[in-house]
């Protein structure tokens, strides 16, 4: 063997005990892409198809007479929705949803609702958070209330090789209000709740806290009891 080859097949096994370390060491440790996703939990009504053929009971309900036309599933319970140029021609900017499933829109208390209004299913509060010509999109907490007891829905994933038990803390005020472990498998994403009291009226800060030995998650937003 001369001398290249015998300096070939060095580096060659060089590199094969170097790739081997870092494969070994790669397996052993703990990722360090592991962490806690939180997020509120949204619906979203998609693929919103036009239409003329709208029994709506207001008055010019469309400028240019043609609706948007689609269903929304909010908490398992599935409601055709329609999106309307109410105000200015070809310009989507409200929503009814129709909560008895009449096929009659935007009837008492189904709308016409825009960005930032809340609506109640039961007593899951909901807020308009988009929309559009293409969806809607609305988040699981309200934003003015006039009841003191209400039901919020957020998400939690788990990017995590191994089981985990996480604390999730409900606080109101920065007062704590509740607290629960939930247990999640690997790559688990978990939708859950909380049932949330205001104490007077007024303006809250509401905000769930998920809580590791890495570290700290928390969302809020603010709500006003009227």
């Amino acid at each position: 063997m001369n001398t290249n080859d015998k300096i070939f097949y060095s580096s060659l096994i060089f590199s094969l005990i170097i790739l081997s370390l870092i494969i070994y060491v790669s397996s052993t440790q703990s990722s360090k892409e592991e962490f806690i996703e939180l997020y509120w939990q949204v619906f979203i009504s998609e693929d919103l198809n036009g239409t003329n053929m709208v029994d709506c009971i207001i008055e010019n309900c469309s400028k240019s007479g043609i609706y948007k036309i689609g269903s929304i599933n909010l908490s398992g319970i599935n409601f055709r929705t329609i999106v309307t140029d109410l105000d200015e021609l070809n310009e989507y900017k409200y929503t009814c949803i129709d909560f008895n499933n009449n096929d009659i829109h935007c009837e008492e208390s189904e709308g016409p609702l825009k960005e930032r209004d809340t609506f109640f299913v039961s007593n899951n509060g909901f807020n308009i958070f988009l929309v559009s010509e293409k969806n809607v999109i609305i988040s699981h907490y309200p934003k003015i209330v006039s009841q003191q007891n209400f039901t919020i829905g957020f998400v939690v994933k788990s990017h995590y090789h191994s089981a985990l038990d996480l604390n999730i803390i409900l606080s109101v005020d920065s007062n704590l209000s509740k607290t629960r472990i939930l247990t999640l498998k690997p790559n688990e994403e978990i939708i859950s709740s909380f049932n949330v009291t205001l104490p007077t009226k007024g303006l809250h800060k509401v905000k769930i806290t998920t809580m590791t030995t890495e570290g700290e998650n928390e969302i809020d937003f603010w709500v006003n009891r009227i």
